[in-house]
């Protein structure tokens, strides 16, 4: 990191740690498997800004620059549920032979970067705009925490004490500063009042008020048509303010 604490680890892999009793010898909910891809887009995020930044004479990121930052989950560990993700140096060789080194020092930063937001968010120190791209990773990731579960960032480098993570906290103060909504998995049951043959359906909900949930028109009159007044448990993705005020 820019304070000298971290960096990436040579080996090019790192490890997400899950903590919370859902997560106890070594489950991870399938669920969760999104986090991996939105974890990746999020390092890709910040490779592409450090790749500009170093390149600014280059009006363009080298064709093929997405697909040469590939991660592969390569073991789950135990002692919680610890997914090990490796960045592919040889993908980076096949897809752009004259930059691999150029871009696992993009890597390199990506992660670097990732670490001190995460950090810093713990001494409610937070970046005053982020690119979309970073958002709508951010958005994706960890949306499916609950209170008191959390997600660390161990290498072999962390190796000092310090337990760098996000939690459902972090990740919403860190997006309500940078943007006025963030996206989180809402679950629960709530009334059927209403659906329509376009695909909408609308559920009465104990907290959140009523919701539009657009769903595929096919599944109106197999599964709601006939049954206002039903019970419906839902899981879906919501948009909430930084007062927690539904927004769509």
């Amino acid at each position: 990191l820019h304070n000298g604490r971290h960096s990436f680890p040579t080996r090019r892999s790192s490890d997400l740690r899950y903590v919370g009793a859902r997560f106890d010898n070594a489950r991870l909910p399938v669920e969760f498997l999104p986090d991996l891809q939105a974890f990746r887009d999020l390092l890709l995020a910040f490779a592409r800004d450090h790749w500009r930044s170093q390149n600014q004479k280059r009006e363009r990121l080298p064709k093929g620059f997405d697909k040469s930052i590939s991660l592969d989950l390569v073991a789950l560990k135990s002692g919680s549920a610890i997914p090990q993700l490796e960045w592919r140096r040889d993908v980076a060789q096949k897809m752009l032979p004259d930059f691999t080194d150029e871009i696992e020092d993009a890597v390199k930063d990506a992660f670097n970067e990732i670490i001190l937001l995460f950090d810093n968010a713990g001494q409610n120190n937070f970046p005053r705009t982020l690119p979309p791209q970073q958002i709508r990773a951010l958005n994706k990731f960890g949306a499916n925490l609950r209170e008191g579960e959390r997600i660390e960032l161990s290498t072999p480098s962390l190796n000092d004490g310090v337990v760098v993570y996000i939690d459902s906290y972090r990740r919403k103060s860190i997006l309500t500063n940078v943007t006025e909504t963030y996206e989180t998995r809402y679950e629960g049951i709530g009334e059927l009042i209403a659906n329509n043959i376009n695909g909408l359906v609308k559920i009465r909900t104990p907290d959140k008020g009523d919701l539009e949930i657009q769903v595929q028109p096919e599944r109106i009159p197999l599964d709601f048509d006939g049954s206002l007044g039903a019970t419906v448990q839902f899981a879906i993705q919501i948009e909430l303010d930084h007062s927690d005020n539904f927004r769509g």
